[in-house]
């Protein structure tokens, strides 16, 4: 892949797993600022920059609507669309 993958290329050609993507998004939810959080073995994300980026997330999110469910996908949808970085 040229430069930096998005979350998603790397869970297409199997480098991290749903799970990881999912942690991501439990580390986000569990303090909202938690800056870079890792994917699998060798990513990163900075989630909170991914969120930020994402307009509908980010609106979302200052809208202070409490559904989980529907808090969850969006934050993840951020993440899958992020570039992650080699750590």
């Amino acid at each position: 892949m040229k430069g930096d993958p998005t979350v998603s290329q790397l869970v297409s050609a199997g480098t991290i797993s749903n799970a990881d993507v999912e942690a991501a998004v439990t580390a986000y939810l569990a303090a909202p600022d938690p800056g870079i959080v890792p994917l699998g073995p060798a990513h990163e994300v900075d989630i909170t920059a991914a969120i930020a980026a994402h307009a509908f997330t980010a609106k979302f999110l200052q809208s202070g609507k409490k559904g989980k469910v529907a808090l969850r996908a969006s934050i993840r949808t951020a993440t899958l669309l992020a570039r992650a970085k080699r750590r």
